[in-house]
């Protein structure tokens, strides 16, 4: 994450956890104050006014008329909220007249205008903001859909007598008795059913059944009885249940029409499922006065599937495109995705920020270290109304916040000594994902707690990205890396159902790849664009180079027809060539570190310490269950190694010595040489850059903006601790995947060309990743290993390339020269190649 990062939210896993605290005066400001547009509130606040009475969230305010779209209506019965039915006396009282919903809007002179009595008329509705509800009321009455199961069970029928129900191939005779010749039919056949149910005589009769009933019938006996009985406590005639003579229509602020930068106007789902009830609704008087009976049923079930389409099926209204449900709407496609999840309970919080995390063992267990312009950032508000009470005026207390005077200073220390603030890391699995620390500032970009606290947030510092996408960017010549979702964006350039839109700076640059060109290059992005809804894959290439991709034409491959590159979907791209990069060019925007007060050179010498780190290193601390190194111990048997690891950290002034002794791996014995460093800096530090543990390690966070120098020397410590050289070719071995796709990039940047990535099992079970380097390039940076019979083997490799990129030919010229000459090698192909060129 960032430190910088905009408000963040609180989700409802992180709500359990609150209230698995108990901490229930926290989760009303969470869930009124500060996560609600409130601007009368921050005045008050700060200026040291009276604090005014929280309003209803806007999101719950939608929540609920989405609610009343579905029938629904919310009663609160003190600190309980009940979902009853929304009957048609409450829809008249909520609704301030009834309206055509055919119209809409109108266009004059370039601008949207709304049609009298339409869905935005200013009078009924309020207009395109408006607040008021309508109602469309209906030329036949029909069962509220979201009943429709619930009224399968009371009358014990299924889902295809429910369905002739509505058609009109079954009817309601006099008696109740549903049958083909029934006189009343439609929306009269429900009538008839619902007035001839007794509730209390039929939960008397369901209740003495169920004593004897078998397994089966006691289950769908249940359902019927529990039904039975909210009947009977609604106080209400079953047909005011659940049939409806009226839809509501809930008001334009949450059904919106938005007028796009573009020109184009995007209107909300709802307004166009509204539409479509009235149309519906329209030829219902002249079917019931024109049409035969079977063409009349076929009419109301329309309207029926209509007022279902807004509660819950949505409208297929072209090839893709379906208008979304209010069910589709509060549900999501993902319970994640849903307005419930993702507006409801998960709220954006205000005096937040997000920061990755370090341990810091100075630290006491119930403090946080945080960075001084975050602290700044969160106790703004706060400040400002301490210096108000101290006499300050509010825009003079202002001032002196921003100008971080004195004054504002001391009342930020005093703030932050008396007022807890408390952290939360995702996901929250438990109570203790969430919990409160006294803060106290750092002066680096980074969020410090107590490594013992870990455990609790069920964190690790190994630097692991949380996205599943990561994109590297450039912001004003300094070079970023970070995840999809917290890439920096501006102004909202347009929304639809699966893609949100927006522009990004203009001093944001991105890597990209030119198929026409074949040119890698930093471009300035216009804008940056969410989509929802696509499916991902991973793919392998057979270099074993793996990436995650969308299921829309994200990948760019060679047709093998016409030797040209196009764009294909992950599952055309099965079998054919996709370009990969070989080597690229770097911006090296970090040159020092910070180390014993002093800033130390990221060069060659630093870069072969870290790289014999990566290799053959481990961290030691005094106590196993605690995670506070204080040592930094490298394997090396070769005393040439050692010697040169002890200038090197000599030079840095830490003390180190070594040591020889003989150990037993796997059964077999053989001599060791380790040379441990004592110092906790050092030993933190290489934690926070690479990890620990030969499963665990990575290289730098930096590594690809680092100097080339250093890069360099990393390279080299690598090669000296699990590095191969043979006659046959050079090769890097690791446990860690991580580690040795990112060995792949720093290869990349240092314009040293690898071969196919292989996965072995070692004979004791061990998972091991080999990957070779083209010898020729390797040998041109002139790398000093100080291992001598390593370098000796490097020094006298004959550097002819015998590793060959892969040569896509098209298929026909393939042939001709398979006729010709015969089996085709990648060399003969690589000279072929070499002709047409030149040719």
């Amino acid at each position: 994450g960032s430190s910088e990062g905009g408000a963040q939210s609180l989700g409802h896993l992180g709500l359990y956890a609150m209230l698995a605290h108990g901490a229930t005066a926290n989760l009303y400001e969470t869930q009124t104050y500060k996560s609600d547009y409130n601007p009368d509130f921050w005045y008050a606040f700060q200026s040291g006014l009276p604090i005014p009475r929280p309003k209803t969230p806007l999101t719950y305010q939608k929540f609920e008329s989405y609610l009343r779209a579905l029938g629904i209506n919310v009663e609160k019965l003190g600190n309980v909220l009940q979902f009853v039915p929304l009957f048609d006396e409450d829809i008249k009282k909520l609704s301030n007249g009834k309206v055509d919903a055919t119209k809409i809007i109108r266009m004059k002179k370039g601008e949207p205008v709304a049609e009298e009595g339409g869905l935005f008329d200013p009078r009924l509705t309020g207009g395109f903001f408006g607040t008021k509800y309508t109602h469309i009321p209906l030329n036949e009455v029909v069962p509220n859909p979201l009943f429709e199961r619930t009224l399968c069970i009371l009358f014990e029928i299924n889902a295809a007598t429910f369905k002739d129900l509505i058609t009109g191939k079954l009817g309601v005779d006099s008696a109740g008795k549903i049958t083909p010749d029934g006189k009343y039919k439609y929306g009269d056949a429900f009538k008839i059913l619902l007035r001839r149910l007794d509730p209390k005589k039929e939960l008397a009769k369901a209740t003495q059944e169920i004593k004897t009933a078998n397994d089966q019938r006691k289950a769908v006996l249940a359902r019927k009885i529990k039904i039975l009985r909210n009947i009977i406590k609604l106080k209400k005639k079953p047909e005011e249940i659940f049939l409806r003579k009226n839809v509501i229509v809930i008001p334009p602020f949450f059904r919106p029409l938005v007028q796009l930068k573009q020109g184009g106007i995007s209107v909300h789902d709802i307004n166009g499922l509204y539409r479509n009830i009235a149309m519906v609704n329209n030829q219902i008087p002249v079917a019931k006065k024109e049409f035969p009976e079977a063409e009349y049923g076929k009419v109301y079930a329309r309207l029926y599937d209509a007022v279902k389409a807004l509660e819950i099926d949505g409208l297929e209204v072209g090839i893709n495109r379906k208008l979304k449900s209010v069910m589709d709407i509060i549900v999501g496609p993902s319970p994640k995705l849903g307005y419930f999840q993702s507006a409801l309970l998960k709220r954006r919080q205000d005096l937040s920020s997000r920061g990755v995390i370090v341990p810091d063992p100075t630290l006491h267990l119930d403090e946080v270290g945080i960075p001084e312009d975050m602290a700044w950032k969160i106790f703004e508000p706060i400040i400002v109304r301490k210096l108000v009470e101290a006499g300050y005026s509010p825009a003079r207390a202002r001032l002196v916040v921003e100008n971080r005077e004195e004054a504002a200073r001391r009342a930020l220390e005093r703030e932050m000594a008396n007022r807890p603030v408390y952290l939360k890391r995702d996901p929250v699995l438990h109570k203790y994902g969430v919990m409160a620390f006294y803060p106290k500032i750092v002066r680096d970009k980074v969020i410090h707690i107590h490594p013992l606290v870990t455990a609790g947030f069920n964190a690790d510092f190994d630097g692991d990205s949380v996205a599943k996408a990561s994109v590297i960017y450039i912001n004003d010549d300094q070079l970023h890396r970070v995840g999809m979702e917290n890439f920096p964006h501006k102004d909202l350039i347009k929304r639809t159902e699966k893609i949100t839109e927006y522009s990004v700076p203009s001093n944001i640059k991105i890597l990209t790849f030119n198929p026409e060109t074949l040119e890698v290059s930093w471009k300035t992005p216009y804008s940056y664009s969410i989509h929802k809804k696509v499916p991902c894959y991973e793919i392998e290439t057979s270099r074993g180079i793996k990436a995650i991709v969308s299921g829309d034409h994200s990948l760019v491959s060679v047709n093998l027809d016409t030797f040209e590159l196009e764009r294909v979907r992950p599952k055309e791209a099965v079998g054919r060539f996709v370009p990969v990069l070989n080597k690229f060019k770097v911006v090296e925007s970090k040159t020092t570190v910070r180390l014993k007060g002093r800033d130390i050179p990221l060069d060659y010498d630093m870069g072969f310490l870290v790289g014999a780190y990566c290799a053959e290193g481990c961290l030691s601390s005094k106590r196993k269950d605690e995670q506070y190194y204080h040592a930094v111990t490298i394997s090396a048997i070769n005393p040439q190694t050692r010697k040169k690891i002890e200038q090197i950290t000599t030079k840095l002034g830490f003390h180190s010595y070594q040591q020889e002794r003989d150990t037993n791996l796997y059964g077999r014995k053989y001599r060791q040489g380790n040379i441990h460093i004592y110092s906790t800096e050092l030993a933190r530090l290489l934690h926070e850059w690479c990890g620990n543990g030969s499963k665990n390690k990575h290289l730098p966070p930096f590594f690809l903006s680092s100097p080339y120098d250093f890069r360099r020397g990393l390279l080299a410590g690598l090669l000296m601790g699990d590095g191969s050289i043979y006659e046959a070719g050079i090769l890097f071995y690791s446990t860690c995947e991580r580690l040795i796709r990112e060995v792949i990039l720093l290869a990349q940047s240092l314009n040293i060309r690898t071969g196919k990535l292989h996965k072995c099992v070692h004979n004791h079970g061990i998972v091991c990743y080999r990957l070779a380097f083209n010898p020729s390039d390797l040998k041109k940076l002139q790398l000093q290993l100080y291992h001598p019979k390593k370098q000796k083997r490097l020094n006298a490799y004959p550097g002819r390339n015998n590793i060959y990129d892969t040569i896509p030919i098209p298929t026909k010229l393939r042939s001709k020269i398979w006729r010709r000459r015969g089996l085709v090698t990648r060399k003969t192909a690589a000279e072929i190649v070499d002709r047409l060129q030149y040719d």
